[in-house]
């Protein structure tokens, strides 16, 4: 299960860059043309889906990595043991619910604006916009799953090692 979840990462880590290579791109290039005096009117709607892409695929890359914020008190209080993984486990129970919910909502969207095109990009589905949530809901809870079958790692060590 774990190689699953590194795989799972490093292409969720490849997309997000090559997104945030175009959104990147997009940026300059609306710049740049600024510059020029000629107007670019569809970069802008380029970067911010791009944008939405880093953020909601990169999610995936953050879950798999335990980057998330955390608060770790009852960790520390509990230390390692039955009580911190017991903790363990239904935080990734509720991170599961979570992004199940949102990406049942975002998925819900997408359906519903997929017929419609986007103001400058009209070759392109409205539904894009709310397909980036869902794919990295989707792929975040499904971390979430694999996680629960997997060896909970070392929570509630002090940061500060006693000295004798």
């Amino acid at each position: 299960m774990i190689r699953v979840t590194d795989q799972l990462a490093k292409a969720s880590e490849a997309l997000a860059t090559i997104a945030f290579i175009g959104f990147f791109a997009a940026i300059l290039a609306q710049i740049g043309y600024r510059y020029l005096g000629i107007s670019l009117v569809f970069s802008e709607e380029v970067a911010r889906l791009l944008n939405l892409y880093v953020v909601f695929i990169g999610l995936v890359v953050v879950t798999v990595r335990h980057g998330h914020i955390r608060i770790d008190l009852l960790d520390r209080i509990f230390g390692p043991g039955p009580v911190t993984s017991a903790l363990y486990r239904i935080q990734l129970v509720l991170t599961f619910v979570f992004l199940a919910s949102v990406a049942w909502g975002s998925w819900s969207l997408t359906y519903a604006n997929w017929p419609y095109p986007l103001a400058t990009l009209d070759f392109m589905p409205k539904g894009t916009i709310y397909l980036a949530p869902f794919l990295g809901a989707a792929l975040g809870a499904v971390v979430s799953l694999l996680r629960l079958v997997q060896p909970v790692p070392p929570l509630g060590e002090p940061l500060i090692e006693e000295t004798e």
